[in-house]
């Protein structure tokens, strides 16, 4: 067996394997008997058919098998021999026609992983975000959790902002209906943007059994683009109108988030631990991205398309049960760039593991299992789920070995620290 490699570009390879022609045949005979074994034909005991007939009636369907096996097994042979990784499955080209009394010659295309030198970010600046949890992030989440508890009454008065509405309506263009125009039973807070700002001022001021019909005109930029600008006509009947009635902070409102002793500074120390993890979690999330950006800044390197191909598919399939447009162009570049950098910080990440030893303990992964398990309304339960899932510890294990990564990284940074508010934090993160 020839091979000869060619590179065709930072990590594409072009291989050329010559079989010889006495192998082929050797494959194509063994192919034929191996075919001999089922045929049946009348006249013949069961292998006991003559090879001539079995090959005149089965000859290209040896012949196919032997090429495919020699491929397979020289391709192998040849990638041990040059020392060679491919990255996917190789694209295979035969040269030539293929004869029994003819080598056998083929050209397979590859990419490798890129060469990787020394993995750091060499004194890079990097902006570390502190924040500490104020009163005033307290009396948020708290004023918050009223809100979630909110009950509606009902009046009789007319409706204003804050007020919730229970309406049908009809609603028709140039005197026909069209579609989404139409609901029955549907509610809608004053002020909270469910509906367009035109249709909602027309709404203020209604009370529960009126009826009434109204003339607005879509948006411009309304999301059903076939309606954009265009004025119709609306029939309301308001079944409700409901005010909101926050609860008090009393001994009940506070034992119904799990504390006990119903006092209300009690729960405020409830509240600020949780805020402090969250807090701990997003800081310890931007800090990473920020390393990771420098880590990418100083680590240039060609990625192989066929990794970043499959990273797109896993990011398709995860994104399309969320209604994402995933033909939308602006979509695809979106997929690609994060494709790259996934794939990118893959490779950096596994090499610097290796050049420094870097590695997740058993007790940090204990630790950060524990550290999860808080968020959880039954920890316990939480952490013995994840052990009896290796898939799940193995994710756990990365985390942590990220985690790891970091902190050594940072170690050759030049950190400078800024202060974040914590509503600024959630905010960034949301969008």
């Amino acid at each position: 067996m020839q091979v000869s490699v060619e590179d065709t570009g930072d990590i594409s390879r072009k291989m050329t394997i010559t079989v010889p022609a006495e192998e082929l045949g050797q494959a194509y005979q063994k192919q034929l008997k191996r075919i001999s074994k089922r045929v049946r034909m009348p006249g013949f005991r069961p292998g006991k058919v003559p090879m001539k007939m079995i090959e005149a009636q089965h000859g290209g369907e040896a012949m196919q098998e032997a090429v495919s096996e020699l491929i397979s097994g020289s391709l192998h042979e040849a990638m041990a021999q040059e020392e060679m990784q491919p990255v996917g499955q190789p694209a295979v080209d035969i040269r030539n026609k293929v004869e029994l009394d003819k080598d056998l010659e083929y050209i397979a295309t590859f990419e490798v992983y890129p060469e990787v030198g020394d993995v750091g970010i060499g004194g890079a600046k990097v902006e570390k975000p502190v924040c500490e949890i104020s009163d005033s992030d307290v009396d948020d989440t708290l004023e918050n959790l009223k809100k979630q508890r909110t009950v509606w009454k009902p009046v009789k008065r007319k409706s204003k902002n804050k007020d919730r509405m229970t309406l049908d309506f009809t609603g028709k263009i140039d005197g026909k209906p069209f579609a989404g125009g139409e609901a029955e039973g549907i509610q809608a807070v004053l002020g909270s943007g469910t509906f367009f700002p035109d249709f909602e001022k027309q709404l203020k001021g209604l009370k529960a059994g009126d009826e009434k019909t109204i003339t607005v005109t879509f948006p411009d930029d309304y999301r059903a683009s076939e309606l954009a600008g265009k004025e119709a006509e609306f029939d309301l009947t308001i079944s409700e109108v409901a005010e909101p009635v926050e609860p008090e902070i009393d001994k009940a409102f506070v034992r119904s988030f799990g504390v006990e002793d119903g006092k209300e500074k009690s729960l405020r120390a409830e509240i600020k631990r949780n805020l402090e993890r969250e807090a701990r979690s997003r800081l310890s999330r931007k800090l990473k991205e920020a390393v990771m950006d420098a880590l990418l800044e100083q680590n240039a390197l060609e990625v192989p398309k066929v990794l970043v191909e499959q990273e797109i598919s896993n990011l398709v399939g995860s994104t399309q049960a969320q209604g994402v447009n995933i033909e939308d162009p602006a979509q695809r570049a979106v997929f690609e760039g994060a494709a790259n950098r996934r794939v990118k910080l893959g490779i950096l990440l596994a090499n610097l593991a290796k050049q420094a030893k870097l590695e997740a303990s058993d007790e940090q992964v204990e630790a950060k299992l524990a550290e999860m398990a808080q968020t959880y309304e039954d920890p316990e339960e939480f952490i013995k789920y994840y052990k009896s899932q290796p898939s799940e510890m193995e994710a756990v294990r990365s985390m942590v070995l990220e985690d790891v990564v970091v902190e050594h990284l940072m170690k050759d940074a030049r950190v400078s620290e800024k202060k974040v508010k914590f509503s600024d934090l959630v905010a960034e993160e949301k969008s």
